[in-house]
């Protein structure tokens, strides 16, 4: 990566990022031979008012960027990260209440299902752990198919401080881990719908750290 950028392709993840106000695209390549991706590329540029202009290259020039055994679908672009801002703005937003927060998550497979899992279960935000977690990149967005982009997603420094905030801000904070005492859906029965909820889950390997259950 050059800049600070990267590329995104395939149907799903373009056009959402194309839709995403806040994502500044460089470059945008199609397969030459790809008509149909033509018309929808260029209707989702006129939708959004985005004056950008299109590449249209042969397929072996789009898999130089993108590679040979990635389904592209004939759609690549070429963006910056987006502006992670920290998880102290989401107080600022009233009608916010349901949230999931990735502690180390490290696998894009796994980090990718989450975001497409928050964003059919509509959601409000996903906190990432600064350190130690995965970051914005091809591999992540690409697995999340356009959820990264429809999705709101801050930073934490520091997990247990997360979880005080949260609490002191009259948020419920679940933590997820296999040998649980209490199953979700049963503790959930307890709580009314106004009530707000931010879910931990833990790293593919370890699960939630000690502190982390702790608080």
């Amino acid at each position: 990566m050059k800049n600070n950028s990267y590329w995104i392709f395939g149907k799903h993840a373009v056009k959402a990022a194309i839709f995403n106000q806040y994502r500044i695209i460089k470059r945008i390549l199609l397969d030459q031979n790809n008509k149909s991706s033509h018309v929808d590329i260029n209707n989702s540029l006129k939708k959004t008012k985005r004056e950008l202009s299109i590449e249209y290259v042969s397929r072996e020039v789009l898999e130089n960027y993108v590679g040979k055994r990635n389904k592209h679908q004939g759609i690549a672009i070429e963006v910056n990260k987006l502006e992670i801002l920290p998880y102290d703005e989401i107080f600022k937003n009233v009608n916010f209440k349901v949230g999931v927060f990735l502690e180390k998550i490290t696998d894009p497979n796994n980090a990718g299902s989450i975001y497409r899992s928050a964003l059919g279960f509509n959601l409000d935000f996903v906190i990432g752990l600064e350190n130690g977690n995965i970051k914005e990149n091809t591999s992540l967005v690409n697995n999340a198919c356009g959820a990264f982009d429809k999705i709101n997603t801050y930073k934490a420094i520091n997990s247990v401080s997360c979880i005080k905030k949260f609490k002191s801000n009259n948020w419920w904070v679940i933590g997820a881990d296999m040998y649980g005492s209490v199953n979700i859906n049963q503790a959930l029965k307890n709580y009314n719908k106004n009530d707000k909820f931010l879910i931990f889950i833990g790293s593919e390997g370890t699960g939630l750290k000690r502190l982390t259950k702790k608080n």
